[in-house]
């Protein structure tokens, strides 16, 4: 914005019609072209016009005459001679057709027909340029050196002047833009504000950055640098155990050159040349070391040592000995070994070295118990000592309670005469309570102990024989019958009395353990009718299969894998049939569960009813899926005679 007043618009000190070629001729006219130039382009009537600058300098030297001249109709100044007096001071329009444009032949551009304001204008440039020259502090300061240009009206046009009055429109409009300018520098603030937080927290987190990454380098090199620590000290430790067995031992030294040191009880007692302790790869101990050790007495002579073991500390222990202790005799120069009366034979010779017998090692671990050896230091070390019994010992009193050692042979007592039982006829073996080493079960049966070996009067209620020649009425009925757990689920719930339903649990339960799963049971109690009703269908079936067979046919026929009403063990609710197929085939007969059934089921109390051998006895053939129970005693013994039912209680009935 302009507020010189002695200034024109434009901020030039000399009207601006002047030629721009600066020759100081007449300014030409805008909108005529100049001879010889280029004809001008029409405008695009969709395009804003150009104003010209000419005529924009003409427009506001204008104003700036009208505005001289109030000044001086104000101050009672005379006007400059030809200087113009408008009357009109506001701004002229930026576009004028002018659509009365004559040739000015003297230029050769078109004139304006107001060739007075064009004159006027030339003479207001020449007095303007004499003002200026007047106006000039520095040119006055040289007219006339003693009177000060500030205080000259004439050099200070500003001097006496009255502040210019605003409108409120004005003011209000300043103070909107002030608002405004102050609006945008708080905006520039905080976007300043926002660009510089927004790099300190960029800063900070590469600094983050940087930290973390610092710190995973630092730890990766800690980590390498534990485990090359490690690395080191492994490879220390092997280096110093390979420099204290090369010190301490020769490896490449075959085990027969060098010495050999025994220890008793922790005491070194003698360091041996090894060509006297080895006989190739068999070891030798001098077995009088040991009897001083354990406490046992000598007697005998060279030819045959003897050695007597008290086998309680309070026994007398005398080379005679009383008949309670053990003793073991040497033979030199022989296999032979003569422990507790009973002659065995040993893997090398006894060897007599002096006065002093000299056997193989093996012989201490192979029939001695209790007593521990140990070879160390590749061979080098022999170390004899008893096996402490922590139980009984007191180690804060340092009272050490030893296992008493002894031979593993025994002394052969006196057979006394067994009587035969002639009313039982079977092996006495047989006659005796199974062992748990023979039970061997692998899970707890404890809950199904009473019901797999009954004892007392029950031991012998379960042995109920029926057949063709022992047959039931239709009125016998159990009356403890119970659902049985492991019922095929294609079968309905199958029913067995109590006893042998509590067996049959825990025979499952072993089964399961050793992982056989696929068993069921699909039959269990019948009754008379049920019997009846299949017996007639298995011989309408066998009648259906050939026409030409006679009904006594099919009923013989029959009775070779049936029985007749009465005459079914399904009836008693002691018999079961179970197998992995359901098909009821011999085919069972080759499954693994079959082999081990036969092996186990009588530690059940069951046995296998009708056996492949026995069909002349039972007179039904082979059925591995039928078992019958009776109690483990019974079923021990049949099992371990190899007999069948009938062929068992007619035994014992005679």
């Amino acid at each position: 914005m302009n507020n010189n007043p002695n200034r024109p618009a434009n901020g030039n000190s000399r009207p601006a019609d002047r030629d721009r070629s600066g020759n100081g001729g007449p300014a030409r006219t805008g909108g005529a072209p100049v001879r010889g130039s280029p004809a001008r382009r029409s405008p695009d009537p969709q395009s804003r016009p150009r104003p010209d600058p000419s005529r924009k300098a003409d427009d506001e030297f204008a104003r700036y005459q009208a505005w001289l001249a109030q000044k001086r109709e104000r101050e009672g100044q005379p006007d400059p001679e030809g200087s113009p007096r408008p009357q009109d001071p506001t701004p002229v329009r930026t576009q004028d057709p002018r659509p009365d444009r004559t040739q000015d032949p003297r230029s050769d551009r078109m004139q304006d027909p107001r060739s007075d304001r064009t004159q006027n204008t030339r003479q207001n440039r020449t007095q303007d340029a004499r003002q200026n020259v007047r106006r000039d502090p520095r040119q006055a300061a040289r007219q006339n050196p003693g009177q000060d240009p500030a205080r000259d009206p004439r050099q200070n046009p500003r001097q006496n002047v009255r502040p210019r009055q605003q409108t409120p429109e004005q003011i209000a409009r300043d103070e909107a833009r002030r608002r405004q300018i102050a609006k945008r520098r708080a905006e520039a603030r905080e976007r300043e504000a926002a660009r510089r937080d927004y790099e300190r927290r960029i800063r900070e987190e590469e600094k983050r950055i940087r930290r973390t990454e610092t710190r995973a380098a630092a730890k990766r090199i800690g980590r390498g640098a534990l485990l090359v620590l490690a690395a080191v000290a492994v490879l220390a430790l092997l280096i110093g155990g390979g420099i204290y067995l090369a010190l301490n031992r020769t490896p490449d030294a075959p085990i027969d050159t060098g010495r050999i040191a025994f220890y008793y009880g922790g005491i070194k007692v003698r360091a041996t040349e090894a060509e006297v302790c080895m006989d190739g790869e068999e070891l030798y101990v001098c077995f009088n070391d040991l009897a001083s050790y354990l406490g046992m007495k000598e007697s005998g002579s060279a030819a045959e040592m003897k050695f007597i073991l008290p086998v309680r500390e309070t026994a007398p222990a005398s080379s005679a000995g009383d008949g309670s202790e053990e003793s073991v005799t040497f033979v030199t120069g022989e296999h032979k070994v003569i422990v507790n009366g009973q002659t065995e034979l040993l893997d090398v010779p006894n060897k007599l070295i002096g006065e002093e017998i000299w056997i193989s090692s093996s012989f201490l671990t192979d029939w001695m118990d209790n007593l521990a050896v140990t070879v160390r230091a590749g061979g080098r070390e022999v170390r004899i000592s008893r096996i402490l019994d922590e139980e009984n010992s007191d180690p804060d009193n340092k009272i050490n309670v030893y296992f008493p050692v002894t031979f593993r042979l025994k002394k052969n007592e006196p057979l006394t005469e067994i009587p035969e039982d002639t009313n039982v006829g079977l092996l006495t073996e047989s006659l005796r309570e199974a062992t748990p080493f023979e039970l061997n079960f692998q899970t707890d049966l404890s809950p199904f102990e009473d019901y797999m070996n009954p004892q007392g009067e029950l031991r012998d209620a379960f042995l109920t024989l029926v057949n063709a020649d022992h047959p039931l009425s239709a009125s016998d009925v159990p009356g403890d019958l119970m659902d049985v757990k492991y019922t095929s689920t294609y079968r309905n719930m199958q029913q067995l009395r109590e006893y042998p339903t509590r067996a049959l649990e825990g025979l499952f339960q072993e089964m399961h353990h050793y992982g056989y799963y696929s068993m069921a049971v699909y039959s269990g109690y019948r009754s008379y009718d049920y019997q009846a009703t299949i017996f007639e269908q298995y011989v309408q079936n066998e009648m259906a299969s050939d026409p030409t067979r006679s009904r006594e046919d099919a009923e013989a026929l029959v009775l070779t894998y049936a029985t007749r009403p009465g005459t079914s063990e399904h009836q008693t609710g002691l018999a079961v049939d179970m197998d992995t197929l359901g098909s009821f085939t011999v085919e069972f007969a080759w499954t693994t569960e079959f082999y081990w059934l036969q092996e186990n089921a009588w530690k059940f109390g069951f046995i296998l009813r009708f056996p492949q051998d026995k069909e002349d006895v039972t007179s039904i053939t082979f059925e591995p899926w039928h078992y019958r129970y009776v109690g483990r005693y019974h079923a021990k013994i049949i099992h371990d005679n190899g007999l069948c039912l009938e062929e068992y209680i007619a035994r014992i009935s005679n």
